[in-house]
């Protein structure tokens, strides 16, 4: 606050649960922000995925994936995303994971000037690695055509430093991006990036 004033404030929130065979994880991210009385940014995204293993050790996987996304400066309210199919570990040991992934779905933009049902074919990749004892790497990056017009494309991706800074309380400090990019983007802009550095508290 002075000559000008700006407020910008994100929160969120991540869970993993693991078994043998099955992984379950949620990702949610909120954001708003003003600059000098005008709003400049409110979305919220949210993703939940399971994946499970075809067999014991095996190197394949299902997964399911729903996504939905709220964006107040899209051409359209929220959009609701839903996919599936196969996984094949390229890298997995103690260290690092290096997944791909291929499948089908769907996503439907509500309260927009399209809100026909899409019918997306996707591909996909994951890569999880320990840089060190407190450093990790993290990226889901997803290519997602419609089957009836493969030039309207969506491409979904994130991508996490995080670097642990207490271990007794499992403090971290996390830079996270995530990149959404919209081929048909109804007068809007294609492409949002969304970038932050943040402190995260492990429960």
């Amino acid at each position: 606050t002075g000559n000008s004033d700006s407020m910008s404030f994100r929160t969120g929130a991540n869970t993993t649960h693991k078994t043998d065979g099955h992984t379950a994880k949620i990702t949610f991210s909120y954001a708003k922000t003003h600059a000098n009385g005008v709003e400049t940014q409110h979305n919220s995204l949210l993703t939940i995925r399971n994946d499970w293993d075809l067999f014991c050790d095996s190197l394949w996987s299902v997964f399911l994936k729903g996504t939905t996304e709220y964006d107040e400066f899209k051409a359209y309210d929220m959009r609701v995303a839903a996919n599936g199919g196969l996984g094949y570990f390229v890298v997995k040991n103690d260290v690092s994971e290096f997944k791909l992934r291929f499948g089908a779905g769907f996503s439907q933009e509500i309260g927009g000037p399209n809100d026909e049902v899409a019918a997306e074919a996707l591909f996909g990749a994951d890569v999880e690695t320990n840089i060190s004892d407190r450093q990790k790497i993290e990226g889901t990056f997803e290519y997602l055509p419609e089957w009836a017009e493969w030039g309207d494309f969506r491409i979904e991706s994130r991508f996490s430093w995080s670097m642990q800074l207490n271990t007794e309380k499992d403090l971290s400090l996390k830079l996270s991006i995530i990149d959404r990019y919209d081929s048909t983007p109804q007068g809007r802009q294609a492409n949002d990036l969304d970038y932050a550095l943040l402190l995260l508290l492990k429960l």
